[in-house]
């Protein structure tokens, strides 16, 4: 056979190979390596030596290895439980794939999945806990406590807030949810968790940085137009006002 037959049949074989993990790994480190031989083939009729290890290695391999049963029924039971996660959903979702397509597991990797799957398993089986009546005041101000996150916030952690929607939504419909849920909500918006734990109890002296006053907390904390939580506080002067967590203090600092 001559050197451009062998060199034909070859890159039928990458072709080949390519359009495999295409197939059952879409998107895979693989896929994208193998595209790239592909076209180093076609426009110099070679790859580079480090590139030729690793594509004689899949190609004597031919091709993605097959799920095994096992982690199969894992990722079944994993795609059940993700929505009670309180994780990243990529993460979810990519773990997932890996498992239904045969993509092997670091030793990191898997024991990483099977103690979250446990830990998931396990807070499911709590059952629907439910909420104590500070964290469902704490539920009445999640929209306002969500959009008070800035646009860009949002954005950069798109999935863990579309996790927080999409458990703000459940509350709104069922008026429930679970503890899980709760604790995957807060994770992601930890204002709420000041609003069903305040750090300021009603009628507390506390220091107002601000004026270097002490005023008297007047109720519950609330979110402000700024999307922060705040109190409403009983000024020297008998006003009230509304005024951000972060500027009042439970103690007088010291005189330096």
């Amino acid at each position: 056979m001559s050197q451009y037959d062998d060199a034909v049949n070859r890159l039928y074989r990458v072709k080949t190979l390519r359009a495999a993990f295409d197939e059952k790994r879409p998107g895979s480190k693989e896929c994208q390596f193998l595209a790239a031989c592909v076209h180093m083939l076609e426009s110099r009729g070679y790859v580079t030596s480090n590139m030729q290890r690793w594509l004689d290695d899949l190609l004597e391999k031919g091709g993605p290895a097959e799920p095994k049963q096992d982690d199969l029924a894992l990722a079944d039971q994993m795609a059940e439980t993700s929505p009670h996660a309180g994780v990243s959903q990529e993460f979810m979702d990519d773990m997932i794939a890996r498992l239904r397509s045969g993509t092997p597991l670091t030793d990191r990797q898997r024991a990483a999945v099977l103690e979250l799957h446990e830990k998931i398993k396990k807070g499911m089986a709590q059952g629907n806990v439910g909420l104590s009546p500070d964290e469902i005041r704490a539920m009445g101000l999640a929209d306002k406590v969500f959009y008070g996150y800035d646009v860009d916030y949002r954005a950069t952690y798109f999935a863990t807030f579309r996790r927080a929607s999409a458990v703000i939504e459940k509350f709104k419909s069922e008026g429930s949810i679970n503890r899980m849920d709760w604790t995957a909500l807060t994770d992601a918006m930890p204002r709420l968790r000041e609003i069903a734990s305040p750090k300021f109890k009603k009628d507390s002296l506390v220091y107002y940085a601000a004026l270097d006053k002490l005023v008297v907390v007047c109720g519950t904390p609330d979110i402000d137009q700024w999307g922060r939580v705040a109190y409403n506080v009983l000024m020297d002067d008998g006003s009230v006002k509304m005024i951000g967590s972060n500027q009042l203090r439970k103690r007088v600092p010291r005189a330096r």
